[in-house]
């Protein structure tokens, strides 16, 4: 819910992108993983910070390509804050060993 409250905040900051184009990038770095699971290969890199980066920077470069500057910030934004909410919301490491938000169980 986190995540798909903020591409909300996205439409009203862009409010001429699609809202499905917010949304998918709300959730994408989780599709990205689910994809990777579902295909029986380890991801261990979309919920990083190199991981979460890249796509940031990728997604951000084809919808500024597609709409513009402004709307490409915002979807970048969007892929980038997956992982922030991850993190002070669940148990997730920024990297493989790195600090957690909560202490673990």
């Amino acid at each position: 819910m986190g995540h798909l409250s903020l591409a909300l905040v996205g439409k009203r900051v862009c409010p001429g992108l699609p809202l499905w184009v917010l949304a998918v990038a709300s959730v994408w770095l989780d599709a990205v993983a689910a994809v990777w699971s579902g295909a029986g290969l380890r991801d261990g890199v979309s919920h990083t910070l190199r991981g979460a980066a890249a796509w940031s920077l990728g997604l951000f470069g084809l919808a500024s390509w597609r709409w513009g500057a402004r709307s490409g910030g915002v979807v970048g934004v969007l892929v980038f804050s997956h992982l922030l909410t991850d993190y002070v919301s669940s148990r997730l490491p920024l990297w493989s060993g790195g600090p957690q938000f909560f202490p673990p169980r």
